[in-house]
């Protein structure tokens, strides 16, 4: 079987391009992975190599079908806005976890809508996905409206104590 990212699938939208993360990317994936960010569980970079140790590594997933991460960009312009993944794909790669990332400056422009349209569609009509899931913090009310936006819904038996909340969408028609 052909890998599913191998070349690697751009997307575009009306105003986005969706490609691949490239050491081109360097200074803003430090500067989004620098910040303190408590929604997302990460290792802080903190130097430019740890930007680009991770530039590395999302590449390497990429290219043994591990998981699939695209840079968000504008058509116009190469300067990386955030990031949309799909990681945590099941041995029947018939369920992903999806995860998202903006620099702030970027966030409230309807960017991560229309990235998330774009790789949603493209997990469930291309990958064959029957389930996307999504793990937000309870109190991340952007997250948390993103995900309402498009359907995803509460996992059932959710410890009502736990911080990180788990959504699922399950392909439309199934």
């Amino acid at each position: 079987m052909k890998p599913a990212f191998t070349p690697f699938p751009e997307l575009q939208t009306q105003r986005l391009l969706l490609r691949r993360l490239s050491m081109t990317d360097e200074n803003e994936v430090f500067s989004i992975r620098s910040r303190e960010n408590h929604f997302v569980n990460y290792k802080k970079a903190v130097t430019i190599d740890d930007a680009r140790e991770f530039i590395g590594h999302i590449q390497k997933f990429g290219d043994t079908d591990v998981a699939i991460t695209w840079a968000i960009t504008f058509k116009n312009s190469p300067k990386l806005l955030g990031t949309i993944v799909y990681w945590n794909i099941s041995d029947d790669r018939l369920t992903a976890e999806i995860g998202y990332e903006l620099a702030p400056e970027n966030q409230g422009r309807g960017i991560m809508n229309e990235a998330m349209q774009a790789v949603l569609d493209f997990g469930f009509n291309e990958l064959g996905f029957q389930s996307i899931e999504a793990y937000t913090m309870a109190d991340h009310a952007r997250s948390l409206n993103l995900l309402a936006k498009f359907n995803f819904k509460p996992a059932p038996n959710l410890r009502n104590d736990d911080p990180e909340i788990i959504y699922v969408l399950s392909k439309p028609g199934s």
